[in-house]
């Protein structure tokens, strides 16, 4: 079983990474360009959204998909770890309050799933597995929580969702498509 660390090119990517991603979040709050009054949903707006975007880019760079997937993952992290820490401060009674008032939180979780379990999977584990179609399970479990949080759904929201539609539409059509599989 060939097992694979992160080497330091990777780490150093990530962390050039989440310092541009830092200076840009404080640049928005610090301007007029923050929509958030809160600076939690601001945290939450923009944890997400990296995350999908490195679950997206892990689709379009098949030679850097294992990164982006962790990274994907240490993004889903955060924007958990700001639900429960920040907003909640560790208090779980709370919590399981929330959740049984808003099921986009559901879909949320079961992305973060996917996307742990395609982690572990990338270390060697489930090597009989397919493990893209967990990858694109949690793009569309991750899209479904999402568009769930809108109230209303504006043009660039719904245009950005029939993107990402699109594109897994468009991977799993070339995946069935290619005669190397026997499915």
């Amino acid at each position: 079983m060939k097992s694979r660390c992160l080497s330091f090119a990777e780490i150093i990517s990530f962390l050039l990474i989440t310092a541009v991603a830092w200076q840009g979040i404080r640049l928005i709050e610090s301007s007029k360009l923050n929509e958030f009054s809160d600076p939690i949903a601001t945290l939450y707006f923009w944890s997400g959204w990296v995350g999908v975007a490195f679950l997206v880019f892990s689709l379009l760079s098949p030679k850097f998909k294992k990164q982006l997937g962790l990274f994907a993952l240490i993004a889903g992290i955060l924007h958990s770890g700001i639900f429960i820490a920040l907003d909640f401060d560790f208090h779980f009674d709370f919590i399981f309050i929330e959740l049984s008032q808003k099921y986009y939180l559901y879909f949320g979780a079961l992305s973060l799933l996917c996307l742990l379990i395609c982690a572990i999977g990338s270390f060697g584990f489930f090597k009989k597995f397919r493990l893209y179609y967990v990858v694109y399970l949690a793009l569309i479990l991750s899209l479904i929580h999402w568009l769930m949080i809108q109230k209303i759904l504006a043009l660039n929201y719904l245009l950005i969702g029939f993107g990402l539609i699109i594109l897994i539409g468009y991977k799993l059509l070339k995946i069935f498509t290619n005669k190397k599989y026997n499915f």
